[in-house]
């Protein structure tokens, strides 16, 4: 008998545990006004996350258009700020989005996802908002009337007026022709000048190299700046890859330099390194990861092996 009243007592310790786990998940909602649009007109896309104080809330950043599929979107004219409401002891956080469509069809927008973690703590768990559909319907013609034909062009009499413009302007350019004339035969003869040999440019590998040595030697990670770490460590690989492929990378985002990586010439284990250095930074800074020792110097390391085998060779 005592041992079914153990067996009692721990369902009930579970089944309290699971209730409280339940009600601290955060609720997620996706809901589309109006559901049908014609092409090119906005409807409004409404997410709201409603959760309780303790828990923090990290909001996805779209860019400027919704996948749908892997040859459709939906495009983002506009988005609001984050409204922010307290009630009832819980936290409420709504953003609209006006979007649009440019293709007659049906647009089934996807789960958004919400991750989301209790304060004071590293774990991450995440919670979607249902599929809303968008319907894009194409302009309604009324085929009871009949096609009408092509006007005539209309005969318009010829005013000077209408090449007055013209004619001031040829004017100016004769001047400054004129002028070029004559300060071309008046002018002294130019002096030779010396023009010395232009420095060298050091490659980009060597200054990506010496940058990542410099940072090696501050031990930022180890004194507990692990933000400042990865960041100027994604920014010595964001220069790198500017001077090296001569894309614009500084200001891109990871998914933006992730997809222009797959247009260059690199193995695929180079891409997965960059990567993973790129994603791990990502949650040191943005998610607030705390990451291991071993990542850190891996990240790193990954850094020195991506720009040795991507670098390229310089003849003398």
């Amino acid at each position: 008998m005592s041992i079914n009243k153990n067996i009692w007592y721990l369902l009930c310790a579970c089944l309290i545990l699971v209730s409280a786990v339940v009600t601290a998940q955060p609720n997620a909602e996706a809901s589309l006004k109006p559901e049908k649009i014609l092409i090119g007109e906005p409807a409004t896309l409404t997410l709201q996350v409603t959760h309780s104080t303790d828990l923090e809330v990290f909001w996805t950043n779209f860019t400027d258009e919704i996948d749908i599929d892997s040859t459709r979107s939906v495009e983002i004219l506009s988005a609001s700020a984050i409204d922010t409401v307290k009630q009832n002891g819980e936290i409420i956080q709504t953003r609209s989005y006006e979007v649009t469509a440019w293709d007659t069809g049906f647009y089934i927008i996807p789960p958004i996802a919400f991750s989301y973690k209790t304060q004071g703590t590293e774990a991450l768990a995440s919670v979607k908002t249902y599929p809303v559909l968008l319907t894009v319907n194409t302009v309604p013609v009324d085929t009871t009337q009949g096609i009408k034909g092509i006007k005539d062009p209309i005969d318009m009499p010829f005013e000077l007026a209408e090449i007055k413009n013209w004619l001031i302007g040829g004017g100016l350019i004769l001047l400054l022709l004129v002028g070029l004339i004559v300060l071309i035969a008046t002018r002294k003869p130019k002096q030779v000048e010396v023009v010395e040999a232009p420095v060298k440019k050091t490659p980009p590998h060597i200054l990506a190299i010496k940058r990542l040595n410099d940072l090696k030697g501050k031990g930022l990670w180890e004194s507990g700046n692990e933000k400042a770490y990865h960041s100027e460590l994604t920014d010595i690989l964001r220069q790198y890859l500017e001077d090296r492929f001569g894309f614009y990378a500084m200001e891109s985002t990871t998914d933006e330099i992730m997809e222009r990586a797959q247009r260059l010439t690199m193995s695929a284990d180079q891409r997965e390194n960059l990567g993973w250095i790129f994603k791990l930074s990502d949650l040191v800074k943005f998610a607030k990861v705390k990451a291991y020792p071993d990542e850190h110097k891996e990240s790193l390391q990954r850094a020195y092996e991506f720009v040795e085998r991507t670098k390229q060779e310089v003849e003398e």
